[in-house]
This record gives C-alpha cells, sequence and structure tokens, in this order.
C-alpha cells in the first residue's frame, strides 16, 4: 500500500454564475435492474423514461465497502454548468457535491461520481430539505468495519428516487422505488470478484504475488498536479482511500473509494487519475503467470 499526497502552495478564486431552474424531470422506469460481471468489476443497469429522455444508470462496485460509482447517461446530462451537482437517494437530504462530465461511445452525455455512499442519504437525520456537503458518518459501522445486513437492506428499501440536479439543466428524478434487493446482488457479485483476487499489501499468497506499483515517481506528479481546481478555490483539503482493480498489462481499469475525509469532489479526481496515470507490476499466480489483481492506496489533498 502506498499513499500519494497532493500539496499545493496557492489558491485562485473566481465565481460561476448558474442558471434559473427547470421544472423536475421524473423518469418511470423503462427496464428492470441488470446484472454485468467484468473482470474488473459488477454493475446493475436500468433505463428510465423513454424517447429522447430516456436514462441508462450504472452503479458499479468491486469490492466490500459502502460506496459504489454512478454514472448516468442521457440528454438530460447535457451541458452541465459550474461544479458541483446534487445528488440525492430520496428521501434522503440532497447532497452537493463534484462530478465528472463526459460523453458515452454513442455520443450520449455521461455524469459520472466516484465514491457514492447511499446508506449515507437514507438516515433519522435526514429531515431537511436543505443540502450539504458530503461527510463521513461512521455512527452505524461496527469495530470490524461492517454493518448489520438487515440494516442495510432496510434503509435501502427505504429509497423512492435517486435525484440529480445543482450543474444540470434541469433536477432529473429516476424513480426507483426500493433498491434493496438490487444493493444485494451487486454487493454479493463484488464479494465473489474480490475472493478471486490477489489482495495488496499482503504480497505473497497462495496463489502468487499481489500487484506492485511501478514507476511511482513517473506518475504519482501527475496525481499531486490534479488538485480539483473547485476545492482549491475553496481551500478545501481532504483525504480518500482508493482501490483500483489492475489487468494482467499492469494498468488500473476501475477504481472505488474506500473512504474519505472531506469533500467528496476529492474522489472523482482521486479515481480519475489512478485509472489515467497509475502504473503497476500485475498479480502472478503460483506458476507466474500475470493475472487481475488490487491494490489499495490513499491520495491527501493538502495545502501548505
Amino acid at each position: 500500500m502506498g499513499r500519494l499526497f497532493v500539496v499545493l502552495f496557492c489558491a485562485i478564486f473566481a465565481f460561476v454564475s448558474v442558471p434559473a431552474s427547470a421544472a423536475t424531470l421524473n423518469l418511470m422506469p423503462s427496464s428492470e435492474w441488470r446484472l454485468r460481471e467484468y473482470d474488473d468489476k459488477c454493475r446493475m443497469i436500468r433505463r428510465f423514461g423513454e424517447g429522447e429522455d430516456q436514462v441508462s444508470l450504472w452503479i458499479d462496485k468491486a469490492g466490500p465497502g459502502r460506496f459504489v460509482n454512478i454514472t448516468a447517461i442521457g440528454r438530460p446530462f447535457r451541458s452541465p454548468y459550474g461544479a458541483r451537482a446534487k445528488i440525492a437517494f430520496s428521501p434522503g437530504v440532497p447532497i452537493s457535491r463534484g462530478f465528472i462530465s463526459s460523453t458515452s461511445s454513442k455520443g450520449r452525455p455521461v455524469l459520472v461520481m466516484f465514491g457514492v455512499e447511499p446508506l449515507a442519504f437514507v438516515n433519522e437525520m435526514a429531515t431537511t430539505e436543505e443540502s450539504a456537503e458530503e461527510f463521513v458518518e461512521l455512527d452505524s459501522v461496527n469495530g470490524q468495519g461492517t454493518i448489520d445486513p438487515e440494516f442495510l437492506r432496510e434503509r435501502h428499501d427505504a429509497v423512492t428516487a435517486i435525484e440529480l440536479s445543482g450543474a444540470l439543466v434541469q433536477k432529473v428524478s429516476l424513480e426507483t422505488g426500493g433498491i434493496g434487493e438490487m444493493m444485494e446482488q451487486l454487493q454479493h457479485c463484488a464479494d465473489r470478484l474480490a475472493e478471486n483476487r490477489v489482495r495488496t499489501p499482503e504480497g505473497e499468497t497462495r496463489k502468487g504475488q499481489g500487484a506492485r506499483d511501478r514507476d511511482t515517481f513517473d506518475w504519482a506528479p501527475k496525481i499531486q498536479a490534479n488538485y480539483p481546481s473547485f476545492l482549491l478555490r475553496e481551500m478545501a483539503q481532504g483525504s480518500v482511500g482508493v482501490r483500483v482493480q489492475i489487468n494482467p498489462e499492469g494498468r488500473a481499469t476501475f477504481c472505488e473509494v474506500t473512504n474519505h475525509t472531506g469533500p467528496a469532489g476529492f474522489n472523482d479526481a482521486a479515481c480519475l487519475a489512478m485509472i489515467r496515470y497509475s502504473r503497476f507490476y500485475p498479480a502472478i499466480d503460483a506458476e507466474g503467470n500475470p493475472m487481475w489483481g488490487s491494490y489499495s492506496t490513499r491520495v491527501t489533498y493538502r495545502i501548505n
């Protein structure tokens, strides 16, 4: 396991104008949840709406923990403005956080959020409609870092919709209904995937050797230069624990957040940078053949 520090010595101040909000776009499911298993992740997929406003929702996970990656694809996510979007697992409190905007292989707008914790939205404290910066709540976690499955199922089943707003042309409400069964299927898939991995920092195992970082001095500075500009303007600091899946060629193909402190906007920056820049010696089996593996580290964002 390694640790990366992103340290900057200055700040830039600016502001962003925002357009007026439009009416909420409420989209009902147009498919059932579907699970897809990949070499590096598990993905739950569901479509919402019809026609030009149809949205595809992906929820990704690759190991233990409370965090997932959210990807929403479709016309409603075109032309985002500003640096912050809002997400809510209704009836939970909307969370203001960063996001990544992109375009799919089919030319559709894409909105991505790394390290989203659904449980944080549906808690007994969610009694106000005011949005807040995302935080880390550890009261529901026992000494082993796990949460009671019945507690999880109850809270996930309380979800009525996933709402996205803030930087969007209009607020979008994906009417999911309860997500308890879906989240259990996703976690079971991720658990199976993790069981087949050679993990670091344990190193030598009965399966061979885990993935190891390579040429860190070449790629670490690129991650260190990736301090999110909107969080720099706010003089925000934070730390993100990440776990990446490493293919047999030594490339990180998937990243997920294992824990974080500070604004969740750092989650997107840390994971995107790890996928783009990090390089590894791949895990090997007992015969010395390259294989899939995982690697954990922490990226710290600090202003001196």
